[in-house]
């Protein structure tokens, strides 16, 4: 049951009655019946959308459309003529009409009788005819009766045949089928005479309204649409409708006088077979329309206005008339005049780029959402102006900063920049596997240097740098071991001097996880599922010519010495993990608690003994502190913070809170800060002092207080560090230590208050002045009574900073009396002033660390504070560093610089008498009795030979100061030299300056000739080993922090030469410099590089501290876990590109643009480096298309920037073909394979594959390509054209061109063209051929289509006119086209 009507039929049954509705949804309903057996439910639909005649629905819609904004009278005439339209189509189906189209006809009948009505005429039974099978007799009422049924109907709808009537006596009931259809029967008589429409009509409307001309201005408007429209070409929509508005212009009649002749004209041109029709028997009945029902002086064309447009750049009368006639139906209509308006109607001072991207904005207006959209909704030739628009945003898009959105990119063909614009995440599949298989048999050593390889593989591509990187670095395979063996060597002796030479390369082995854990930091995308698998440090060394593995002796690496290279070995580790994201929790607590070792407890050597305790685990300390840095921690609890300080060893103490530290750095978390406070015992009350904590734990929680309120300025804080920098020895406890907590102080001093002192009073903030932060930290640095501390002893009582009780708790094994001992309290108190007073550019600050100016001062420095206060006084003068040899010898003091050249000149003087050894290893004893053991090892080793060299130096000459200490001279010039190099480093630290790399790169040489040289020169400005290996390590380092990230293969050979040396001079702090050096120069495997703001280089100055261990287990001078602060450095600027279509990272030519005529050219992926604080990145192929991202503040870029791009049609990848032979050029030209194969080499779309594959010629090879141009040649010259070979021709043009689109319009045209004669319609296609011809004839702006072309287009269309017109048979047919064409 279908109700198409406002009221309820009426039911056969008196008895029932509809009493409600219940249950909507949609247009379905159940109708609730009342009858005598009682209430039942029917569920029927009341939609009045029609699902079977599309015209219909589009014509009701557009009468609709146009009474929305008229009376309530006219939208409620709408309602019923909708209705009325279905219920007569419902009556004409039970009748069994014979129409095709049943509702279009109810359509038909009910629409002119209201035409007729509103305009004055009469409709009545008078002049509706009567069918002539309702005339017969009653005794025929039954068998009508049954041809009338709904039976009857579905019969025909399923056998597509009437019953047929095979008695004689029945003939006279067999009536014309044409006749039947044609005029209306009795019921639908009835039922047109009392549609509620004409009722309403009657009744309600006033005769002078505007109804009629409201009906026919829609329908033809929605008739001028429906040929603008791609899917009504082959539609019979557009005919209907011409043959119903040809009907109703022909019933406009005064007298003889047709008042719509020039709307018929209109309508016989497109149709010229309209001009022999002849009317219905229903239309031929009814009467006249005494009037004009069109407001319009000349009938609206829609083609006609887009040519005048295209023309002339301005709108016809009849183009505004009709854009103010049309309604929602024709939304095409109203779209394709405004963009045809802003294209062709624009300002002139609109550039053509603007007018372009006016247009595609347009088109996101009016609901187009691809590039396919705008070339399916309209005719191809229409769209072919707007599709040039889009071509050419194309090529030439807005900057993706401007006010475009995303779907815009789309619209174009850039889903590359749209993707850019939505920050869409790359799928990331091939990373995935690689990540998975890393755990697995790819990475059986879990120290994911397999992945950093084949990760770091795009980054450098020509060699194997990255792979000898990762050879030098990895500790967990067996080493090289050859040791020569002389004849008078016996097996035991052999193996002692194995052991020896093993044990001198393991202590290279065991430093080498710091610079593993720069080299892989962050190198996995996600967290994986399982624990994270710890890789061993393997001492054992693979003996040739049998690769016996040969293991080093316990007694020569204990427990003891492994505790520090496994903790190192735990942060490398941790350090792989990716970076949280702030707001995200990635990690969970879970995960973190499952990757803690089970320590195996071994069974007791006897029954009755207990078992011995586990040696503890030390990886998962470090692993802790790395997750610390990577911000991972946050997921603990207080109880598994509690748990790991108090409960773990030492190293998971430390770690713990340096970890926590980091992840809240700056934060001033109140939790964590009293956490680490606890473990500090100046800020303990008294009684709780006595507590013995590590002076490791005690370094780390100082370190960590500086971290968690760096740049905080917090008083308390402030006065408690700058007084634990000169703290006494208390008792006997941790006094090994000193230098490293004094130390550690002044960085946490320096953190708190970074770049505090203003920049305009060149002093500390008003907030602390009354500490007198300056003069107390200077006199830390020169030495002297610490008067503060003594006052504050006399007058202050009970505070967390002060030592009350000093009597009763003075050392025993140290005495220091009321003087500062600089040796503990200068190198904390020198980087505290030049952190404090960072970037101020206080020249009074600096003056707090000047270098001495002569011989006097000089003599009392140690020699390796000079190193230190070059890198504070360079701190604070930051802006004055420069990389020129003006600013580096201006570093160096005149006295020293002095007598070094001296020393130099001196040499090559003597360069050719036997004695100048001697003289070039002379060293003062003056100073030996200044310095403890440990600085005499360290400064002035006694070297093998000293005491026959020291008794025969030669003789000096008279400009030479007989009482100076040379030593001294070349000391002083070694860590000078180091300082500058490490200043330079932290200044231009990931910048890649090739001026300040060549700068440290002569230096770091010099270093090298010094400790490598044997020639005379070299022995006599040579200063002792342990200092040249310090300098050379920091200056390595600091090399590699200029060129961090960038793999420089000129550095990398350099690195790799110094750290071939392995000997017992070489110390373990050495190697791990090395080891760091060589790391950072590979960086997260070329994917990351390091920060140069204020926070970024003072955990570089933390991390590479330039005082090294000496053992494994050294702590002395600086805290080893303080190595790894770099990670807070680390600047993750990864640019890769990834195809768009294909998901793939490809190689690709970009320039970096940082401003000033700064322009680096780079092959993607690559690392975008600290040159400028913003930058322009370009695409730089032509292979692609171009794009440009902007990035205003590369201190705040901390990702990896997925360039999303999208290759050209015709173009290989440079992964394909590097150095662009293999375009589809040459391949044309050279006539190589089938055109599938081409099109499959060179294009990833589906559509263009499936294309060649179906629709072109692959039976031959393709040895040449004719142009297009020259196949329309043989279609104006009436010559056999192969389709197929046209169509192969076009696609591989197009592909030439770089401009697939084009296909489709192509063979639209040549379709055209080729079977203009078979058209249904001809018009249509001719009237788009002329605004073709117009647009190109007018435009100069010209993307797709070849102009020639086009001319040869027109060209055969004029030739096909000739022919058409030479029979008579096709005039007719043909005289409307010629008159559109030639108009």
């Amino acid at each position: 049951m279908k109700v198409t009507d406002i009221h309820m039929p009426k039911p056969h049954d008196e008895k029932t009655i509809a009493i409600g509705l219940d249950n909507p949804v949609g247009s379905r309903a159940d109708v609730i019946v009342l009858r005598s057996s009682g209430k039942r439910r029917v569920r029927v639909s009341c939609s009045l959308t029609s699902t079977f005649s599309q015209v219909t629905e589009l014509a009701l819609s557009a009468i609709g459309s146009s009474m929305l904004n008229s009376s309530n009278h006219c939208i409620q005439l709408y309602f019923f003529l909708r209705a009325d339209t279905y219920t007569l189509a419902q009556i004409r189906s039970s009748l069994a009409s014979k129409s095709d189209d049943v509702e279009w006809e109810s359509f038909t009948m009910i629409t002119l009788s209201l035409l007729i009505a509103a305009t004055g005429g009469v409709v009545d039974d008078k002049c509706i005819m009567t069918d002539s099978i309702h005339d017969m007799e009653n005794g025929d009422e039954p068998w009508l009766t049954l041809l009338q049924s709904t039976f009857h109907a579905d019969y025909m709808r399923r056998n597509g045949s009437k019953l047929a009537v095979l008695t004689a006596d029945r003939e006279e009931l067999k009536t014309d089928e044409t006749h039947t259809s044609a005029c209306p029967s009795q019921t639908e008589k009835e039922f047109i005479l009392g549609c509620n429409s004409l009722l309403l009509l009657k009744q309600k409307i006033n005769e002078g309204s505007n109804i009629s001309e409201m009906i026919f201005d829609a329908l033809h408007m929605l008739y001028e649409d429906l040929k603008i429209k791609r899917a009504m070409s082959s539609s019979t929509a557009p005919s209907l409708l011409a043959d119903f508005l040809y009907t109703i212009c022909q019933k406009c009649r005064l007298g003889h006088k047709v008042l719509m002749s020039d709307f018929a004209s209109h309508y016989v041109r497109d149709f010229p077979e309209l001009k022999n029709k002849e009317d219905s028997a229903f239309y031929s009945v009814l009467g006249i329309v005494p009037k004009r029902l069109s407001t319009a002086s000349q009938p609206p064309c829609l083609f006609s206005s887009l040519e005048m447009m295209v023309k002339f750049g301005s709108q016809s009368s009849d183009a505004s008339f009709a854009t103010s006639r049309l309604n929602g139906i024709c939304k095409s209509s109203y779209i394709l005049l405004q963009l045809y308006d802003i294209m062709f109607c624009s300002r002139p001072s609109h550039s053509s780029s603007s007018t372009d991207r006016r247009v595609v904005m347009a088109l996101i207006q009016g609901g187009f959402v691809k590039f396919s959209d705008v070339a399916d909704s309209f005719s191809p030739v229409l769209a072919l102006p707007l599709l040039d628009a889009v071509y050419r945003c194309r090529i030439n898009p807005p900057p993706l900063d401007g006010n475009w959105p995303a779907s815009a990119y789309e619209l174009i063909g850039r889903n590359d920049l749209a993707r850019i614009k939505l920050n869409v995440k790359p799928m990331g599949s091939e990373d995935t596997s690689l990540i998975s298989s890393t755990f697995q048999a790819d990475d059986p050593d879990h120290d994911g240097l397999v992945f950093i390889e084949k990760f770091s593989a795009m980054f450098f591509p020509n060699d194997t740098r990255i792979h000898e990187a990762a050879k030098l670095l990895r500790s967990s395979k067996p080493l090289f071991l050859r040791v020569n063996r002389g004849p008078e060597v016996n097996d035991h002796d052999f193996e002692r001097l194995k052991q020896q030479k093993l044990a001198l390369l393991c202590r290279r082995i065991l430093p080498l996880p710091v610079g593993r854990g720069i080299l892989t930091i962050g190198n996995l995308d996600s967290i994986p599922v399982e624990p994270l698998p710890v890789p061993k440090i393997c001492l054992a060394g693979r003996v040739p010519p049998q690769n016996v593995i040969l293991s080093l002796e316990e007694n020569r690496c204990t427990s003891k010495h492994k505790m520090w290279p496994d903790f190192h070995n735990g942060v490398a580790n941790g350090l792989r993990l990716p970076m949280a994201v702030k707001g995200e929790q990635t990690i969970s607590r879970t995960w973190i608690v499952s990757n803690r070792p089970k320590t195996p407890q071994a069974p007791p050597s006897q029954p009755n003994e207990l078992p011995p305790s586990p040696e503890p685990d030390h990886t998962y300390g470090g692993f802790l502190f790395a997750l610390g840095l990577r911000g991972h921690l946050s997921a603990l609890d207080k109880t598994d913070i509690v748990e790991f300080i108090n409960k773990g060893p030492l190293t998971t103490a430390v770690g713990m809170m340096l970890g926590l530290a980091a992840n809240k750095r700056g934060s001033c978390d109140v939790t964590i800060f009293k956490t680490l406070c606890v473990h500090i015992p100046s800020l303990l009350p008294t009684s709780f002092r006595s507590v013995d904590l590590s002076s490791s734990i005690q370094c780390a929680a100082v370190a960590g207080v500086g971290l968690l309120c760096q740049g905080s300025a917090h008083r308390l804080l402030t006065e408690f560090l700058l007084n634990e920098i000169g703290k006494r020895p208390v008792a006997d406890q941790n006094i090994d230590d000193r230098e490293s907590y004094s130390l550690t102080c002044g960085i946490s001093l320096g953190m708190v208050n970074l770049c505090l002192a203003n920049i305009a009073k060149k002093s500390v903030n008003d907030g602390l002045s009354d500490l007198n932060i300056e003069e107390r930290l200077h006199k830390y640095i020169i030495g002297g009574v610490d008067d503060a501390v003594e006052r504050q002893r006399q007058n202050t009582g009970e505070r967390a900073s002060n030592n009350d009780n000093i009597e009763s708790e003075k050392s025993s094994r140290i005495y220091e009396g009321s003087m500062i001992n600089t040796d503990i309290t200068s190198p904390g108190a020198t980087l505290a002033v030049g952190m404090i007073f960072h970037r101020s550019g206080s020249k009074p600050a600096a003056s707090l660390v000047a270098l001495p100016e002569t011989l006097f001062e000089l003599n009392g420095v140690r020699p390796d504070f000079l190193f230190l206060r070059v890198v504070s006084k360079s701190l604070i003068l930051w802006d004055e560093i420069s990389p020129s040899i003006d600013w580096i010898e201006s570093q160096m003091p005149d006295i020293v610089l002095k007598y070094y050249s001296l020393f130099k000149r001196k040499a090559e003087k003597l360069s050719g008498l036997g004695d100048l050894a001697k003289y070039s290893v002379k060293n003062s004893t003056t100073n030996a009795t200044n310095d403890d053991h440990h600085m005499n090892s360290s400064f002035n080793p006694k070297q093998e030979g000293d005491e026959d060299k020291s008794g025969a130096a030669v003789d000096m000459e008279e400009d030479i100061d007989m009482d100076l200490d040379y030593s001294l001279i070349r000391q002083a010039y070694a860590y000078i030299t180091a300082g500058i190099c490490f200043s330079l480093g932290l200044r231009y630290a990931g910048t890649g300056n090739e001026q300040a790399m060549e700068a440290i790169y002569d230096k770091v040489l010099e270093l090298k000739k010094l400790r490598d040289g044997t020639d005379p020169i070299s022995l006599s400005l040579q200063p002792d080993i342990s200092t040249l290996e310090l300098c050379l390590g920091s200056s390595s380092i600091s090399l590699a922090m200029i060129m961090a990230g960038t793999g420089d293969l000129k550095v990398f050979r350099l690195l790799k030469a110094l750290r071939w040396k392995c000997d017992m001079d070489v110390k373990y702090g050495n190697h791990m410099a090395y080891a760091s050096a060589i790391g950072l120069l590979f960086l997260g495997g070329g994917s990351c590089t390091l920060g140069n703001e204020p926070a970024d280089v003072a955990a570089l100055i933390t991390s590479f501290f330039p005082r090294f261990p000496v053992y494994t287990h050294d702590n002395r001078y600086h805290l080893q876990a303080l190595r790894h602060l770099y990670a807070l450095a680390v600047k993750q600027r990864k640019v890769e590109a990834i195809d768009v279509d294909s998901n793939e990272k490809i190689l690709l030519p970009l320039k970096f643009d940082f401003g000033g005529g700064h322009v680096e050219n780079v092959m993607s992926p690559s690392l975008l480096l600290n040159k400028s604080t913003k930058c322009t990145i370009k695409i730089d192929s032509d292979r692609y298309y171009p794009a440009e991202i902007k990035l205003k503040d590369l201190a705040d870029f901390n990702s990896t920037l997925s360039l999303y791009v999208k290759k050209k049609a015709g173009k290989l990848s440079y992964m394909q073909d590097t150095l662009g032979l293999k375009s589809f050029s040459s391949q044309l030209e050279a006539g190589k394979g089938e055109v599938l194969e081409l099109v499959k080499s060179f294009i990833e779309e589906r559509q263009m594959i499936a294309f060649a594959k179906f629709m072109c010629d692959n039976e031959s090879k393709n040895n040449s390509c004719s142009d297009v141009a020259d196949q329309m040649t043989s279609i104006s010259l009436s010559r056999s054209c192969d389709v197929d070979s046209f169509r192969a021709n076009i696609i591989q043009q197009c592909l030439k061109e770089e401009n697939t689109d084009a296909v489709m319009i192509y063979l639209t045209l040549y379709d055209k063209v080729l079977n203009l004669e078979k058209k249904s319609w001809p018009s249509k296609a001719i009237w788009e051929l002329r605004i073709l011809r117009s647009y190109y004839c007018s435009s100069k702006n010209l993307a797709i289509l070849n102009p020639h072309f086009v001319a040869l287009l027109c060209e055969s269309v004029d030739q096909k006119f000739s022919k058409f017109f030479r029979s008579e048979s096709s005039k007719l047919k043909w005289h409307g086209p010629f008159l559109i064409w030639n108009a």
